[in-house]
Formats: C-alpha cells, structure tokens, sequence
C-alpha cells in the first residue's frame, strides 16, 4: 500500500471516528482519548465543528419540514435521486 494510500485510509478512519462522537457512539474513553487529540489538532477541530453544523441542520430540517411526516418516497425524482 503506497503512502498516500495509508494516509487516505487514516483519514477516513479518522472521519468515521469523528461522525461516531458526533453521534454519540463513542465510549467513554475513545471520548476522553479523542477529545484530546482534536484539542491539539486544528483539522480536526474544523471537521469536528463542519460534522455539528451539518447535524444540527439536518435536525432542523427534519422537524421543521416535516421530513418525519413524508415517505422518502416523496423525495424522490423521477429518476430514484433523492431530493430535498
């Protein structure tokens, strides 16, 4: 596996761990471990900050448009895409 490889495979990695703290789905110490790191890292503090701004507006979203009162059926085009 080249290098840049391994760092792609970090990064996502990275990414997963950050969307799990996001959602509540880290234990206790991978929280307190990782909290840690995106303290002393500024990339992660931006992706971490980009992954709560993204959730909340879908929150927002969800309620205030009554997504939870519509089929995803009814976000679908003609051709099965997804919209909103």
């Amino acid at each position: 596996m080249s290098p840049r490889s391994i760092l792609s495979v970090r990064s996502r990695t990275r990414d997963f761990e950050i969307q799990a703290l996001v959602d509540g789905q880290l234990g206790w110490d991978a929280q307190k471990r990782f909290w840690k790191e995106i303290e002393d890292d500024p990339t992660l503090q931006r992706r971490y900050d980009q992954l709560v701004a993204q959730k909340r507006a879908l929150l927002q979203w969800w309620s205030s448009e009554g997504g939870a009162r519509r089929p995803i059926s009814s976000l679908k085009d003609e051709s099965g895409t997804v919209t909103v």
